[in-house]
């Protein structure tokens, strides 16, 4: 179903709000005809898409801003994470590195240890 709203002037508005000062009286001055035509007229339909496309025109760097900086704070999240785990790893690498060096000694001192108890 149709909308019979007399959208157009808001959209419009909309517009003018994006242009600089000294083109908005220009810009205005052209639209006057839309807001004369029907709500089902092809040209006001082609005005207000055009008019939608120039509003998502003119929102899209500041869209694609905020989409970089939750981007670049779910990176930073995600390398500080990163770095978490990896000393975690890293400590976890010395600890056992500590273990093998020391169990040959300890293997050698059970070794001894049973065949101490053997001979007694």
């Amino acid at each position: 179903m149709m909308s019979t709203q007399p959208a157009p002037e808001n959209l419009f508005d909309a517009i003018g709000k994006l242009l600089k000062p000294e083109r908005r009286e220009y810009f205005y001055q052209r639209m006057l005809y839309f807001r004369h035509l029907r709500p089902e007229d092809e040209m006001l339909r082609i005005a207000e898409a055009m008019g939608f496309l120039a509003l998502v025109i003119g929102e899209a760097p500041q869209e694609m801003a905020r989409e970089r900086e939750q981007l670049a704070e779910i990176l930073t999240r995600f390398m500080e994470s990163l770095q978490a785990a990896y000393q975690v790893s890293v400590q976890y690498h010395q600890q056992l590195e500590e273990r093998l060096s020391k169990l040959p000694a300890e293997i050698a001192e059970g070794i001894n240890a049973r065949g101490d108890c053997g001979k007694a």
